[in-house]
């Protein structure tokens, strides 16, 4: 290995590809999601596969889920998004993932019932409507639930935690009025509810907020550009990267789509109307670099850190991935680390400096698009 922060540079990009990523609680990164229909921003762990209900049939296809399974599984929950952490399931079965599940009601109310309300009352409305429960079902005589009140800058929250003995999971339920509708978060659990967990679900209510339309300024400025070179050519799309300079050129009929969960180290996504679809990101290989490093090695000039910085070896390893997955290979005249992970063809550019990823989800009829896209593209000096 020629130097230890080729696993740092590596681990990013990996960290980038998978909808799932294991983090530790205590260091858990976070994504913002946006419930389209109500304006609703909220974070998520990004250690969490989410779905949810206007989810673009690119991302479905790349996940492997039918339109129908997305309804069935919203619809089970009578929910807008749905997350799951896959990596900490007990059985194989979907039901005992760890999940995180957001509502919120289609009627709106006249007023905010928990305004003007203190903390004791909202206590006792709670006990209230729980021996409600019980009298109308047995099932309730095993919940050990106890209530408390969480507060946010901007709503309060009645808490509901359930400890439910015939599956050893726990169940905790938020519930606030957003914009006069009833919003409920649940969070499920089949381990030990730690002090790390507590602190995720106050981070995940925290959040929550209505979105500013705004927010995606930047991206309509870049997609409105490049539509625009879309129509003026008549045959192609143009993408530039002001970050480092890269422009890429696309076949006619191709657009750029808007990330609907923002992705650590991708900058853009990209499909056509036969569902493929293409991501792309870059990350500064150079920037990680120690000074001894980039002098011992490169003679302090970037542009000799290219291909030769990996191995395959290395690629693999970060991967998680048998030597033998990973080949070193070229495409469009660009020397390219290759493997191919759940149906998606994964490529890796390293060229002056900079670590290029290209992530194809392609029909094997358009594989000619990965030679066309390398050869014309214009990587930065």
């Amino acid at each position: 290995m020629k130097h230890v922060r080729v696993h740092i540079v590596l681990a990013l990009l990996v960290l980038s590809l998978f909808f799932v990523v294991s983090f530790s609680e205590a260091d858990e990164g976070y994504v913002e999601c946006i419930i389209n229909e109500f304006n609703l921003s909220v974070l998520i762990p990004d250690s969490y596969v989410v779905i949810y209900a206007d989810m673009p049939e690119s991302e479905l296809s790349f996940l492997g889920i039918q339109k129908s399974d997305l309804n069935s599984i919203l619809n089970s929950f009578s929910a807008q998004l749905y997350a799951e952490k896959s990596s900490d399931r007990k059985t194989a079965d979907v039901q005992y993932y760890d999940k995180i599940v957001i509502s919120v009601s289609a009627e709106q109310n006249d007023f905010d019932p928990f305004e003007g309300q203190s903390d004791e009352e909202l206590i006792e409305m709670l006990e209230g409507a729980s021996q409600r429960m019980e009298k109308q079902s047995d099932a309730y005589d095993d919940f050990n639930t106890t209530y408390s009140i969480y507060h946010t800058p901007e709503y309060v929250f009645i808490c509901l935690n359930n400890y439910i003995p015939y599956n050893g999971s726990s169940q905790t339920l938020y519930y606030t009025f957003y914009n006069r509708r009833l919003l409920t978060i649940q969070f499920w659990f089949y381990s030990d509810v730690t002090d790390d967990k507590i602190e995720m679900m106050h981070t995940v209510c925290d959040s929550i907020h209505e979105v500013k339309r705004n927010i995606y300024e930047s991206f309509i400025s870049n997609k409105m550009s490049s539509e625009q070179n879309n129509k003026q050519s008549g045959q192609n799309l143009t993408y530039s990267d002001v970050s480092n300079g890269l422009v890429l050129t696309l076949p006619y009929g191709w657009k750029q789509e808007e990330f609907t969960i923002p992705k650590n180290y991708l900058s853009a996504k990209f499909s056509d109307n036969k569902g493929n679809m293409l991501m792309y990101g870059c990350l500064d290989y150079w920037y990680y670099l120690s000074d001894y490093e980039k002098k011992a090695y490169y003679s302090n000039k970037r542009n000799n850190a290219d291909y030769t910085a990996l191995t395959v070896s290395e690629v693999a390893e970060m991967y998680g991935l048998p030597k033998e997955k990973v080949s070193l290979i070229q495409r469009g005249g660009h020397w390219c680390y290759y493997t191919s992970i759940s149906g998606m063809d994964v490529y890796i550019i390293l060229e002056n400096g900079r670590l290029y990823m290209f992530e194809f989800f392609v029909d094997s009829s358009m594989d000619s698009i990965v030679d066309e896209l390398f050869e014309n593209a214009k990587f930065s000096e």
